[in-house]
Order: C-alpha cells, then structure tokens, then sequence
C-alpha cells in the first residue's frame, strides 16, 4: 500500500451500558431481605431486578445465585445508584457486614441431622423458612431477611416454627432467582399458589426461642454468647454446635 492510499482510524472504547436511574423509589420494609426488595421493585416493570438495575459492568459481579446474601460493593453501588437509596440502606438488606463468607447462614436447616446422615449436604439456593402469622399481618407481603438464614428455626417476631416447605403439594418453599421476570408473590406457593398465610401455625419451645435470641444477636458480630459458656467466635460456636447434634 502505497503513502497515498493510508487514511486515519480513530480507535473508540466500546461503550458501556449503565442501568438507568428508576422514575419511582421503593421504600423496604423493616427487616426485608435485599432479594425480596429488589423482586418487589422490579415486579410493576415485568422485567428482573438484574435487567433492570445491573447494567453491563456489574452483571458479571452477580453470576452467583445469591449473590444478594454478601453483595460486591459495586453491586451495592449500582443498586444505590439505580434505586436512589444509599449504599448503607442497601448494605443493611444483606449480610454484607457479616464476617466471614457466610457459608453457615445459607445452607437450608443448616443445624440439622442431615449434617450426619448424608456425606455431604446439598447446597440448595434460595431456600427460605417464613412465618404465616408475618404474611397474614403484610399489607404488602415480603420476605425477611433473617428467614434466609438456614439455621433460623422460628420467627424472632411471633415465636412460631418457621414453614419450609408448602403445606398443600409439598415443594420446598424458594425466593425466585433475580434473573426471574415472574410475579412476585412471596406470601403464595410458588408451585401450586397456595397462600401461606393460611398455614396453620406451632409455637416453637421457648427455650429454643431464647437460644435463637442469643444466636442471632451475636451473628453479626461473629460471636455467640453461651450461657454458662461464655463468648464463643461464631466458627467455633459451629463447630460445639455440630459436635452436640452428632452426639443425639
């Protein structure tokens, strides 16, 4: 190619497509997970929360099927940046300042015997545990953050045994994932419809209301405080825990 031929190429980034800020701003509730916020938010618009506020940038940030337990903090920027909330109203929908990575809190009935009576447990995402007595006072139904802990037993508010699984068809009870375009509906089966408002409830022995107590006040700091025991770091309260379950 001679000279005369070569002509200027100008050279452009490839463009980045951000989520574009929502017109309406969608207040949570008290307690509500991020996941149940961000289902909630998108459901009027018919798309999923992840097409609506992740733009190209952070959709590889949450490939992970729960990524709302311990969001990055560019995921939490984004949201805040999308929603009009702050960072800090969108960190306290999740475990993010949680220590460690979580792991205990997210396997289903994570204090249970299936611990000793399968080699290793299933993970099994977007499990969830909610108290029919909360749904039948909703006037807008949602999910709690603390039912998405696998270890909970019973509701902190009304001390009944949480519902894991519908009572109708029997189908374990799941948060959809936040890549779903469905309805959400928390409150209602998501198999067969039924609504879980209508379960009969049983109140929980309160000794294990009270331990509950204790367990879920110390979490967030990573510790645990045992009656006659004292103050245990949260692995190691685990681990007494697991010890004591394969004993009975």
């Amino acid at each position: 190619m001679s000279p005369a031929e070569t002509y200027e190429v100008e050279f452009l980034d490839a463009e980045v497509v951000e989520a574009p800020r929502l017109p309406a701003r969608v207040t949570p509730f008290p307690d509500e997970a991020l996941a149940s916020w961000l289902l909630r938010l998108a459901d009027p618009f018919g798309v999923s929360p992840k097409a609506l506020l992740l733009g190209d940038g952070e959709a590889d940030r949450a490939t992970h099927p729960e990524w709302w337990r311990k969001p990055d903090p560019l995921l939490i920027a984004a949201v805040a940046r999308g929603t009009g909330v702050s960072d800090d109203e969108v960190r306290a929908l999740s475990f993010a300042d949680w220590p460690d990575d979580g792991r205990d809190d997210a396997l289903p009935e994570r204090f249970s015997r299936q611990r000793f009576t399968v080699e290793r447990p299933a993970r099994q995402p977007r499990r969830i545990g909610v108290c029919p007595d909360c749904f039948a006072e909703d006037d807008i139904p949602y999910a709690r953050r603390t039912w998405t802990l696998g270890w909970l037993a019973a509701c902190p508010i009304h001390g009944t045994v949480l519902v894991r699984a519908c009572p109708e068809c029997g189908k374990k009870l799941r948060l959809p994932a936040l890549s779903s375009r469905d309805h959400f509906a928390p409150d209602r089966c998501p198999h067969c419809a039924f609504r879980l408002a209508r379960t009969s409830t049983r109140a929980a022995p309160e000794p294990v209301v009270r331990f509950q107590q204790r367990v879920l006040s110390g979490r967030p700091k990573g510790i645990v405080d045992l009656p006659e025991v004292g103050v245990l770091a949260w692995s190691v309260a685990v681990a007494l825990f697991d010890v004591l379950l394969g004993t009975v």
